[in-house]
């Protein structure tokens, strides 16, 4: 029996169609990492089965346990590690105790493509020790975590396909963000309530599939002046870009632009000087504009160190 397995450490259970449930004793205590895929008959941990599992660390859900409604962030005691994805019929996720529930042991936590989920615990997380959430593709998702600003160790946010989320980031984004990317989330509209401008440690920022978001974080100057990376891609309606808005990240690197097919300019005074790299990729307006030395206006980004353009890489 799968009980008596006392130092098993890891299980993956893989493709089990016709598993219906645990052991009665449940899985062995002794797990660190447990990993569900395509299973989905399977009936999800009992919450006796969970409060047991003390050294479980990394659980990965994918695929699998059809029955599942809502997930209990908090039963696990020790979890670091959460992946739930292609979970079809969950709906939310519960803290037990509420937002006064200390989930201090969680640091990474991932939600991808979980059509039905509607909401996150009332009253935000309690994850003071979050440092990695994303949310992918979750279509019926109407409003991420409240009170994100409390989210202090969060150094990387990722939120992609979310066509519904309306409401974010009241109170303000997480201070100590690193890294923020985000993409085709059509209704949401950046507002200085973000607190972007404030975030002194945010080196990365990527955009995707949204022309007025870019449009609105340049033109009202919403990034962060220490800003080093920012990554632009796939908005092909987006037909230029404020050179106000970069102008004042005196502190950026790199520039990346890519699949932005209506983009013909790049701003002629504006780009910052302190930008150590371009990249231009399927932009064919820009590619033609500025390649080396045969574009009308490579001289406006001659002077940039180093330039890729459809991987045509000019070193000076």
């Amino acid at each position: 029996m799968m009980h008596n397995a006392n130092r098993l450490q890891s299980l993956s259970l893989y493709g089990c169609s016709s598993l219906l449930s645990f052991p009665t004793n449940g899985p062995p205590t002794t797990l660190t990492s447990l990993r569900i895929l395509d299973c989905k008959k399977l009936e999800f941990l009992s919450g006796e089965m969970m409060a047991k599992l003390t050294s479980l660390q990394s659980l990965l859900l994918s695929d699998s346990c059809d029955s599942l409604r809502s997930f209990p962030l908090g039963i696990f005691p020790n979890l670091s590690s959460l992946h739930i994805m292609r979970c079809q019929n969950l709906e939310s996720l519960s803290v037990e105790g509420g937002a006064d529930e200390n989930l201090s042991h969680l640091n990474s936590l991932y939600i991808q493509r979980c059509p039905n989920i509607v909401s996150f615990p009332d009253g935000g997380l309690p994850t003071p020790n979050l440092t990695y959430f994303s949310v992918w593709d979750c279509v019926n998702l109407k409003l991420l975590p409240d009170r994100m600003h409390t989210l202090t160790a969060l150094q990387r946010l990722e939120m992609h396909d979310l066509p519904n989320v309306v409401s974010f980031a009241q109170g303000g984004l997480p201070p100590n963000l690193q890294s923020f990317n985000i993409s085709n989330c059509e209704r949401m509209r950046p507002s200085v309530e973000w607190g972007l401008q404030g975030l002194a440690s945010l080196q990365w920022f990527g955009i995707l599939g949204n022309k007025d978001l870019v449009e609105t974080l340049l033109n009202q100057q919403l990034l962060p002046a220490t800003l080093h990376h920012l990554e632009i891609r796939c908005v092909s309606n987006l037909k230029s870009l404020d050179g106000k808005g970069l102008e004042h990240l005196t502190s950026l690197q790199h520039l990346e632009i890519a699949l932005c097919e209506s983009l013909k300019f790049l701003p002629k005074e504006g780009l910052p000087a302190s930008l150590s790299s371009l990249g231009i990729w399927r932009c064919p307006s820009l590619k033609k504009r500025y390649r080396n030395k045969k574009g009308k206006d490579w001289r406006n980004i001659a002077r940039i160190p180093c330039i890729n353009i459809d991987d045509e890489i000019t070193i000076i």
